[in-house]
């Protein structure tokens, strides 16, 4: 599967939406002299194997801020995403959520795996929008762990037949991206 770069209008709309409720409250860097983004910039984004941080500079109640996320995105020949993923750190990990495609069963659970080993946690979709299904994730520090020495999150979705399909995410960059956001972010 080919992968693009993050983000693209409507699924990265999607996304920030719904995860930018999560950084309200957050400290900013502003208030404490120094500036939310290097050199100043209003917006970033790098690229760490296949993976992408991005960051943007918001307005929030409380002045303006920056949202930081590690994001990957796979499309099929056509150039139909077919998976979306946006993380960023936490205290106790990896939150974010997943896009994944219609005719699923969203009434299961999504399983993860790293390098095929056993199910290391699973989720249950959310809702579905016009970009896709979205499946809310919370990897604690552990798995994490696993992630930045792994090679492929293995993701097993749940089908109205009773069967799955399988999909990867490739873990090539994951460790440097994950570092990245939280130096962004640390304030």
């Amino acid at each position: 599967m080919a992968r693009g770069q993050f983000p693209l209008a409507g699924i990265m709309a999607a996304l920030v939406a719904l995860t930018s409720m999560a950084f309200v409250g957050a400290p900013l860097a502003e208030e404490q002299g120094t500036p939310l983004l290097p050199g100043g910039a209003s917006s970033l984004s790098e690229t760490y194997g296949d993976w992408t941080v991005s960051c943007v500079l918001v307005a929030l109640e409380t002045g303006q801020g920056s949202r930081c996320a590690l994001t990957q995105r796979q499309v099929n020949g056509q150039g139909q995403q077919i998976l979306a993923v946006e993380l960023r750190p936490i205290e106790s990990g990896l939150s974010g959520l997943m896009v994944l495609p219609f005719g699923l069963a969203v009434a299961e659970q999504v399983s993860f795996s790293i390098d095929e080993s056993a199910t290391i946690t699973q989720a249950p979709f959310s809702t579905c929008l016009s970009a896709g299904c979205l499946v809310p994730i919370e990897l604690e520090s552990s798995v994490v762990s696993g992630l930045r020495v792994g090679g492929v999150l293995g993701v097993s979705i749940p089908t109205p037949a009773g069967t799955s399909v399988e999909m990867t995410v490739s873990l090539i960059g994951i460790s440097l991206a994950i570092d990245r956001v939280a130096e962004l972010t640390a304030g």
